[in-house]
């Protein structure tokens, strides 16, 4: 009897965003993917979607179950009429409980790397987010998107 491996599972919160969706194709062809998002989505092969919203830290940990690895591409670009809060205070308390959500459910959460802060460079890239959830180097389709430019980083 032949043993069939699982592949391992990515949830991506901000899933539906301009890095998000140009990503879950990629991820979706080695991982099960589980795109988490704030309101209902389009189907897309080989992705789950899951409502989430990251202000409460439940809903965060029961979206991320079954996850092994976990993606980061949220911007808050909510206003912040009801608070005296600025973005980034909203972007904080948004990381901050996406990170705590992963770490109680035992989610391990790719990291950003060490490039300069700004709102595209703040983003893993494909390579990135495959050989953290691997261990291996990226695929050919992935060096292919990111060769051609197909793939915004």
């Amino acid at each position: 009897m032949a043993i069939v491996k699982k592949r391992p599972v990515v949830a991506v919160a901000g899933a539906s965003g301009f890095v998000g969706t140009a990503l879950l194709p990629v991820l979706a062809a080695d991982f099960e993917v589980i795109a988490l998002r704030r309101s209902p989505a389009d189907e897309l092969p080989g992705v789950e979607w899951r409502r989430c919203d990251l202000f409460s830290m439940l809903q965060t940990e029961r979206a991320l179950e079954g996850a092994d690895y976990a993606v980061y591409l949220v911007h808050s670009m909510l206003p912040a009429r009801l608070t005296q809060a600025r973005f980034e205070d909203m972007d904080f308390i948004l990381a901050d409980n996406f990170a705590r959500s992963a770490a109680r459910a035992g989610v391990r959460v790719v990291p950003k790397g060490d490039r300069p802060r700004s709102l595209s460079a703040a983003r893993p890239s494909p390579s990135t987010v495959r050989s953290a959830c691997t261990g291996a180097t990226p695929g050919p389709a992935t060096t292919r998107a990111l060769r051609t430019g197909s793939l915004p980083m």
